[in-house]
């Protein structure tokens, strides 16, 4: 048997390799942020975000303000771990649990 397909692996499922921006930074996430109102797309600084906020700071289920001129709406964080093919919000639900690996599923 191989290895399994990165593309396959959920975003929640590499959360325990990307926590806090500190982990993001040395494991070299790739993090977006994406506003709800005007759609607006930005690469985010996850070394500007350690200095203001801590290292220890976790982007998972946060957002924040728009940085566009005029727009009252917030953004959401998406980002692509390594070997990831796209992004993905990081957003986790209360009481999520991973799915069970293929072999307990009886695949």
């Amino acid at each position: 048997m191989g290895n399994r397909n990165a593309d396959r692996i959920s975003i929640v499922m590499r959360r325990a390799a990307g926590e806090t921006v500190a982990d993001m930074i040395q494991n070299r996430w790739e993090v977006t942020t994406q506003c709800a109102t005007c759609r607006l797309e930005m690469k985010a600084d996850l070394a500007r975000i350690a200095q203001a906020k801590g290292a220890g700071f976790s982007l998972w289920n946060q957002d924040a303000p728009c940085r566009r001129v005029g727009c009252k709406g917030r953004v959401g964080f998406r980002a692509k771990a390594p070997g990831m093919a796209q992004s993905a919000p990081l957003i986790c639900g209360e009481g999520y649990e991973p799915p069970p690996p293929a072999w307990r599923r009886g695949r």
